[in-house]
């Protein structure tokens, strides 16, 4: 395993891996080994136990709250830039002794994909000098920016999970109100936003007018439509229009311009992890 670091394993969490582990061990075991690895949101927990006679067997389950405690101390393992553990390899014997070893530096040893490394970057940033090279190059396959394309409904708390098939787009007062709002919200941060009219149809099919705000993003741009129902967040930006880091700033912007104006959100289901990557919802 890497270097080793000091890691705040205090007696609380001692105290609950050994007595959650003793009680689910075996009559005759020796000691029990918990191997814990854990990515982003992703944990993957296991135990062999070592009998009195030298034999071995694998715990049918790892109890909850010693991979609770676990995921919590990776949480308090974390140092400001130089990241926290992989890998914990927690070593319980019967007479009393606990010993622990991590792993911070070397590939965790769960199957990960890049997204999912780069999430868990993002949520424990390292500095470049406290980078190894696998996850530099891991993660700086999934950050490749290949442009973006989506078309979101950001709904009301309290909204049906499924709009009407017919959806009607008028815009109301409140959604000429929060368009004005979320406007100024992003031109105070230096977006360039226009306001314009478009045409669409109500519940009924009849022809209506909607608002909906232009965003620049680069050379390209996304638009914001207020409807009835819904706000409607549409993008289709190339990877030639801008660079992914100005796409990632405007996005974040817009989805947090929308939310802090009108209280609609966007379900976490209706983006991909990519998405949710660029918009910081990983």
């Amino acid at each position: 395993m890497s270097e080793p670091r000091p890691t705040p394993m205090s007696p609380e969490f001692y105290q609950t891996i050994g007595s959650r582990i003793a009680e689910v061990a075996p009559a005759g075991w020796v000691r029990v080994a918990v191997e814990y690895a854990q990515v982003a949101h992703v944990g993957q927990p296991s135990a062999t136990v070592v009998l009195r006679d030298g034999t071995t067997a694998v715990l049918p389950r790892v109890p909850i709250d010693v991979i609770r405690a676990l995921h919590q101390l990776r949480t308090a393992s974390y140092e400001p830039g130089a990241g926290t553990w992989f890998d914990a390899d927690v070593t319980v014997h019967a007479d009393g002794r606990i010993t622990a070893d991590f792993n911070y530096d070397r590939p965790p040893r769960m199957q990960v994909d890049a997204g999912l490394m780069a999430a868990d970057l993002e949520r424990f940033p390292r500095e470049p000098a406290a980078t190894p090279a696998w996850l530099s190059a891991l993660v700086g396959a999934s950050r490749r920016w290949h442009g973006a394309r989506w078309q979101f409904d950001l709904m009301a708390p309290d909204a049906p999970p499924v709009l009407a098939a017919a959806i009607d787009a008028t815009t109301t007062a409140q959604g000429h109100a929060w368009a004005v709002s979320i406007q100024d919200h992003l031109r105070a941060q230096g977006h360039g936003v226009r306001a314009q009219t478009d045409q669409g149809e109500d519940g009924r099919g009849n022809p209506v007018t909607y608002e909906a705000l232009i965003v620049e993003v680069g050379d390209g741009y996304m638009s914001v439509a207020f409807f009835r129902d819904l706000i409607l967040w549409t993008v289709d930006v190339a990877a030639a229009d801008c660079d992914g880091e100005t796409f990632q700033v405007t996005a974040r912007a817009v989805l947090a311009a929308i939310e802090t104006v009108s209280g609609w959100s966007l379900a976490p289901a209706a983006a991909s992890s990519d998405e949710r990557m660029l918009l910081g919802r990983a």
